[in-house]
């Protein structure tokens, strides 16, 4: 299952993340979660989160990440 991920995630990204750097840039995006407000971001963007977010089509990186977009992008990913 991991591995499929992963081959998922080179192919969108035309193989322009190592598979080091994706583990890396997945175990530091993390959220800090306000109730009633949102989401903020504790990662630290950069242009490989940038990539991620644009093959991806969609963006975590704003200030704070509404619980209701939070819940589209949760959706979105288990298509």
């Amino acid at each position: 299952m991991a591995l499929m991920f992963i081959r998922i995630i080179e192919s969108k990204t035309d193989n322009k993340i190592s598979v080091k750097t994706l583990i890396d840039i997945l175990k530091d995006y993390n959220f800090q979660h306000f109730e009633g407000n949102g989401y903020v971001p504790t990662y630290t963007q950069n242009e490989m989160t940038d990539l991620l977010h644009e093959s991806f089509d969609f963006r975590t990186d704003y200030q704070i990440v509404s619980e209701k977009n939070m819940k589209k992008i949760i959706k979105k990913t288990k298509k």
